[in-house]
């Protein structure tokens, strides 16, 4: 259900997903109107972001099906927690989820340790269950995963994300 509110002259959308409980959604906006995907340690001292604690609420607190639901989500950085957060749950499958995302190019902002960066969201998707990248407890792809993912990326002329470039330039050093 998309539902659309009127303030101060503005319209605002709201994303309201049918079957989600009102503390996912209160915390899913909250996400949103930050709109940067931060890790658990930012900055020089490392600090632990309000952000990061609503993300780990989030994981907490959220159902496997709504996180799932939540990866289709309109805002991106929710869809990229949501994701983070499926890979730390052992029992899902997450390749197919995977997948669908290899045409998100939707922005989103990250900010690791000192590093601010800009990239796609689905490039995000691929680093995070790429071997030895972002979250290192997570689910990471198989030998196998990855060799069908390469085929994907490497076939297909509508996807558009980063790691396919960066796939290109490996297979023309070889």
């Amino acid at each position: 259900m998309l539902l659309v509110s009127f303030s101060a002259g503005r319209c605002q959308t709201i994303v309201a997903s049918a079957g989600m409980r009102h503390e996912i959604r209160v915390l899913t906006d909250s996400i949103a109107k930050e709109g940067i995907l931060f890790s658990d340690a930012v900055g020089i001292i490392g600090a632990k972001t309000k952000q990061w604690q609503r993300f780990e609420q989030l994981k907490k607190s959220a159902k496997t099906e709504e996180l799932t639901k939540l990866t289709d989500d309109s805002r991106p950085v929710v869809r990229c927690y949501a994701f983070l957060a499926l890979t730390e749950r052992r029992k899902v499958n997450i390749f197919p989820t995977l997948l669908k995302h290899l045409y998100d190019t939707a922005k989103l902002t990250t900010f690791y340790g000192c590093i601010v960066d800009s990239r796609m969201a689905g490039d995000y998707f691929l680093d995070v269950v790429t071997p030895g990248y972002i979250d290192k407890t997570g689910y990471k792809l198989t030998k196998q995963q990855s060799a069908v993912l390469d085929s994907i990326l490497l076939a297909d002329p509508k996807i558009k994300l980063a790691a396919k470039s960066h796939l290109l330039q490996q297979h023309q050093k070889k």
